[in-house]
């Protein structure tokens, strides 16, 4: 059993590797497959949760940050972005959108049994977006969902990545936005305000496992078109609820951030909210004034 072990990683590290480097499809949009990874049982490290929270700021050691579940999924969307049939290398894909809904408290001593499928692909001005989904049980029971929309960079204009972003009515189609497409800044106030340092690319990909090389070191992520390195998009998204969530962090929500242009670092971030319906704070994430992601956070 342990050679067949040693012999089936060997197989997926050489699947992983092969990855790296795809070219772009010659299939059209309807012809990109759909796939699917799980059911796979997790447990979490209490240590290896407690760095993660040191990270984004949580501050409830007896249960897990809201997104801390799709941070854990990522040796399934691995085995996705590996898998021969997607077309597309896991390297520079921007991360443009993400959702999730926490239905129950989810305890740092639970067993969590995980469900990623890899599909809906859409045409994008610059390549194709698709969604990883991921669906959480314990015993049976659904405690939590996230869809994560990625986009894989096929196309290439005098544009760079940092200076496009996809645009409102692509997102609306994916249920990420309202059909306005607007972010909502009525009566906000600032509820933070932090100085995100060169190295957080790095101290995150540590605790996360997401070393994407755009996060890490300017020259690396030059190679993708940015002209330095930018903050993961899950650690902003960690960071901001662990604010707004911190009078109820256990409690059931949902929440969704789209990110409109990268943060490069270092840089100053200012958390902007307002609480436009009971139960349900809309975000800003600004930098010098300028709106670099936005979204809701709800109780359920």
């Amino acid at each position: 059993m342990y050679q067949r072990a040693r012999k089936e990683g060997a197989v997926k590290r050489i699947q992983l590797l092969k990855s790296l480097f795809k070219g772009n499809p010659a299939q059209s949009i309807a012809e990109l497959p759909k796939l699917h990874f799980g059911a796979f049982n997790i447990i979490p490290d209490v240590q290896q949760v407690a760095a993660f929270n040191q990270v984004v700021a949580w501050q409830n050691a007896d249960f897990l940050p809201p997104t801390w579940l799709q941070v854990s999924a990522f040796s399934g969307y691995l085995n996705l972005l590996s898998d021969p049939a997607f077309p597309f290398s896991p390297l520079g894909l921007v991360h443009v959108a993400n959702q999730i809904t926490v239905f129950k408290p989810l305890p740092v001593t639970e067993q969590y049994q995980l469900n990623c499928t890899l599909g809906n692909y859409q045409a994008h001005n610059k390549g194709v977006l698709f969604e990883i989904q991921l669906e959480v049980k314990i015993a049976g029971e659904r405690v939590y969902q996230g869809k994560a929309t990625n986009l894989a960079i096929t196309k290439h204009s005098n544009k760079t990545p940092e200076t496009e972003s996809t645009t409102s009515g692509q997102l609306t189609s994916l249920g990420l936005l309202t059909p306005s497409g607007q972010s909502t800044s009525l009566n906000s106030s600032e509820l933070a305000n932090w100085n995100l340092a060169s190295d957080v690319g790095r101290r995150y990909a540590r605790v996360s496992g997401d070393y994407n090389p755009i996060h890490l070191y300017p020259l690396m992520a030059k190679l993708f078109g940015f002209r330095r390195h930018i903050a993961h998009g899950m650690y902003l998204k960690a960071s901001a609820l662990s604010k707004l969530l911190e009078d109820r962090e256990a409690s059931p929500c949902s929440a969704q951030i789209t990110f409109r242009k990268p943060v490069f670092l270092p840089a100053r971030l200012s958390l902007l909210a307002a609480e436009l319906a009971v139960g349900r704070h809309d975000f800003e994430l600004t930098h010098n004034g300028q709106l670099h992601a936005f979204g809701c956070v709800s109780r359920l």
